[in-house]
């Protein structure tokens, strides 16, 4: 069933800008909310090493930094 259900998937990895819009989105809402004592967004890039991807596919990180 596995096989099957692969061979119609086309899988891709990447870094990409609406990841860094989405943690920015979920970390608006969740001060906004009260749901953490952080005041503002943190700068996610800090957070994300972008070496080992850009080392075997280069094309693939397609975030802004």
């Amino acid at each position: 069933m596995l096989d099957k259900l692969s061979s119609t998937c086309r899988f891709k990895i990447t870094l990409d800008q609406p990841l860094l819009s989405a943690l920015e989105a979920q970390c608006q809402w969740a001060i906004k909310n009260g749901l953490t004592n952080v005041k503002e967004v943190p700068n996610f890039l800090d957070f994300i090493c972008t070496d080992a991807l850009e080392s075997i596919k280069p094309d693939g990180v397609l975030i802004i930094r």
